[in-house]
This record gives structure tokens, sequence and C-alpha cells, in this order.
């Protein structure tokens, strides 16, 4: 039996400082630690760089 898989994603730009809010994340993820995070792979990106962000929903069962 083969199951299909749908997943929602949403593709949305905003600033970094807005991304831990929309995400739900913003306990886990305050701005100094979003920063610190994101500059290991982006080392010049500052809180007002606007970002793409990729979420993605797990599919409904």
């Amino acid at each position: 039996m083969t199951r299909s898989w749908c997943v929602s994603r949403t593709l949305k730009k905003m600033p970094l400082s807005d991304v831990a809010a929309r995400l739900g994340k913003s306990a886990e993820w305050p701005g100094a630690e979003l920063l610190e995070g994101m500059r290991k792979h982006y080392p010049c990106i500052e809180m007002d760089s606007e970002v793409a962000v990729n979420h993605r929903l797990p599919p409904a069962v």
C-alpha cells in the first residue's frame, strides 16, 4: 500500500526579527540566540535583514 503525503507550505519574506514570532518560537529563539545561530551560516546577517521563511506543515492525518 502506498501512502501519498501532501505537505502544506508557506513561503513568506520578512525581516529576521519577525521570524520567531511568525513561527511561534519567540520563547525558544530570543533575538540574540536567533541572530547568533543564523550568523553561523550567514555571517553578515542582521536582525533587519530580509529572509524567506519556508514553513512546512505536517500532513493532516
